[in-house]
């Protein structure tokens, strides 16, 4: 538990989106999510 820091590409404009999903592919399941405050 705690804080998680992810990098986002300066091009993907986050005003478009509400929230933020941590995905593994492997197993092909959502792992968290998260609310964007921007």
């Amino acid at each position: 538990m705690g804080d998680q820091n992810y990098l986002v590409p300066a091009s993907i404009d986050l005003t478009q989106y509400r929230s933020a999903v941590v995905w593994c592919r492997r197993f092909s399941v959502g792992l968290a999510v998260a609310p964007l405050n921007v």
